[in-house]
């Protein structure tokens, strides 16, 4: 089993986007019995709360569902279960380095799966109402990060 948690700031913007349309990508790809998907949120002002109503609205827009989706804050001891930690940007990188140092090896931004944008921060669609283009990003970070994993346990496609 490959267990995979994005995550962002808050846990109601990107690492839930994140989440549901790698969700999707496991699913198309016969992987969801072999992959695990999570998020969670390096602060806890959100915990609690649903996804915020425009990445919800336009997941819903391109067929993707979140389900019953609540933010929550990621704790340090639960990091050991992951084998891939996704952060958005180099600020939560930071933190959750703060956070659970023990990890580290682990972390990686969500950008580095994304050749073109590799080292670069996926920006807060809460400060910058730019969904869309977020969303975008995220599709081809996961594209890649399904493929990624595909190939590091050599998957073989269901016949």
């Amino acid at each position: 089993m490959i267990n995979v948690l994005f995550i962002s700031l808050g846990n109601i913007c990107r690492s839930p986007m994140a989440e549901a349309i790698f969700r999707k990508r496991i699913d198309e790809a016969g992987l969801s019995g072999f992959v695990t998907v999570d998020s969670a949120g390096i602060g806890h002002w959100h915990e609690g709360k649903e996804m915020h109503p425009s990445a919800r609205v336009l997941l819903g827009q391109k067929g993707i569902s979140m389900g019953n989706h609540t933010a929550k804050q990621v704790q340090a001891e639960h990091l050991e279960a992951y084998d891939y930690i996704i952060v958005m940007d180099q600020l939560n990188l930071q933190d959750l380095s703060a956070i659970a140092p023990a990890y580290t090896d682990r972390y990686q931004l969500f950008s580095d799966f994304i050749p073109e944008r590799a080292g670069e921060d996926i920006e807060d669609p809460f400060f910058t109402d730019e969904f869309e283009a977020v969303f975008e990003m995220l599709e081809a970070g996961c594209v890649e990060l399904c493929e990624t994993i595909k190939q590091q346990t050599q998957w073989k496609e269901p016949v």
